[in-house]
């Protein structure tokens, strides 16, 4: 996902900062063609993990969330190819 930075905050180039991208892809009644609930689950996980301290992010966590987040962008490429 593209971000930008206009302030305080870096959002994407949609608007919108990548917690609350990843909730829609969660969330939506459509999933986002080939990106599994699970991995977004991982991701939403790690994300508020490190972020805000809600429990342990150490190495193997780090690494796991790495792994989606690699796993996410291949899809959104793959994706984006093929529009």
């Amino acid at each position: 996902i593209p971000f930008h930075a206009e302030g305080r905050h870096p959002r994407s180039l949609l608007g919108k900062n990548f917690r609350s991208y990843l909730l829609d892809l969660r969330n939506t009644s459509t999933p986002f063609k080939g990106v599994r609930k699970a991995l977004v689950d991982t991701l939403l996980d790690g994300y508020e993990t490190a972020r805000y301290g809600t429990g342990v992010f150490g190495q193997s966590e780090y690494l796991r969330y790495q792994e989606a987040l690699s796993e996410l962008a291949t899809v959104v490429k793959a994706r984006s190819g093929s529009s």
